[in-house]
């Protein structure tokens, strides 16, 4: 595997910036319902995190901005990032909340069951000041609407880093990723959650999604939905058959891989979010980008965690020749 060998002064030179809740995830060992469940597993996860994770094990640099309680959990995901390489140089510490974390049930087909708990957690807290003292400069600004939902504050802290990225001209990646449980109204989650789409260059929903937040049924009235109001390009996640590539004018779809051994989905969508960013950073096609993004999703969804599947560059290469060779025979 080739694994990130940055020196210290190379990790300051950001790529992308992002910014989020992450948590410790509890992973239930054995399948059945999280009441019955006797022994877990634990790891890091969050959105956010699981995309700078994904980047940073394909070679990029990536500066995470959130806070975190002054306790194990907190540590425990400090530390894993700094293993994996991302950039924790303004992660802040708070001392009288704690770090959110959650259980996750194992299932052997379908989304597994999660509860949650993350509400008044250390992240929640985390303000637009907060982003000012650490935004750097970078390329792209990556956000999703799991940020939007936390907290007030938190949702604060996300405009101010849309406001800071257009003003240094910075590419908007944003992944809707509906959370309802974190809304108090479904209305309220739709206008939220449009808003910071509306101010993104590059939005990625699944197709569910798309269809909450525009109220139309098919892919092209999705995209013309968000590009009638400012967004550049639309990128539909369809799950296993990969994705539909929107810009004014165009509509391709680009075909998904197969997976024989699907063992947890959570984090497929932040894997292909990671998978696109990748491939917008290295200069590839955006149909190169998006095929990038659908095989990252497919290579996580073959191990229980949200992020420990993502793959290093050699390995997503790997991948991708194989799948290749497949497609001409």
């Amino acid at each position: 595997m080739e694994k990130s060998g940055m020196t210290k002064e190379e990790k300051h030179s950001t790529e992308v910036i992002t910014l989020g809740e992450p948590m410790a995830v509890y992973i239930a060992e054995e399948p059945g319902d999280l009441r019955n469940a006797k022994r877990y597993s634990r790891a890091a996860a969050g959105a956010e995190l699981n995309v700078a994770v994904g980047l940073s094990r394909l070679g990029h640099k990536v500066s995470y901005l959130t806070k975190l309680g002054r306790d194990p959990y907190g540590q425990m995901i400090f530390d894993f990032l700094n293993k994996e390489g991302v950039g924790t140089d303004h992660v802040l510490w708070d001392e009288t909340r704690l770090t959110g974390s959650y259980l996750k049930a194992r299932v052997e087909e379908g989304d597994p069951d999660i509860f949650y708990y993350r509400k008044n957690s250390a992240a929640s807290t985390y303000h637009s000041a907060d982003v000012r003292t650490g935004f750097e400069e970078g390329k792209i600004l990556h956000i999703t609407g799991i940020s939007a939902g936390v907290s007030a504050l938190m949702r604060d802290a996300l405009q101010e880093a849309v406001h800071l990225a257009k003003e240094r001209g910075m590419l908007i990646t944003f992944d809707t990723n509906l959370r309802p449980a974190l809304w108090r109204t479904q209305e309220e989650m739709i206008q939220t959650v449009n808003g910071f789409a509306f101010q993104s260059d590059i939005v990625m929903p699944g197709f569910g999604e798309a269809q909450i937040l525009t109220g139309e049924q098919e892919i092209g009235k999705i995209g013309q939905f968000y590009f009638d109001r400012g967004v550049k390009t639309v990128i539909v996640k369809l799950g296993a058959a990969g994705a539909c590539l929107l810009e004014p004018g165009e509509y391709r779809s680009i075909q998904g891989f197969h997976t024989e051994n699907i063992v947890d989905t959570v984090g497929a969508g932040d894997a292909f979010a990671a998978g696109v960013i990748s491939g917008i950073l290295e200069g590839t096609s955006m149909e190169e980008a998006v095929r990038r993004g659908n095989a990252m999703g497919a290579m996580i969804i073959s191990s229980p965690g949200d992020n420990d599947g993502l793959p290093y560059k050699d390995e997503l290469r790997a991948f991708l020749k194989r799948a290749g060779s497949i497609e001409k025979k």
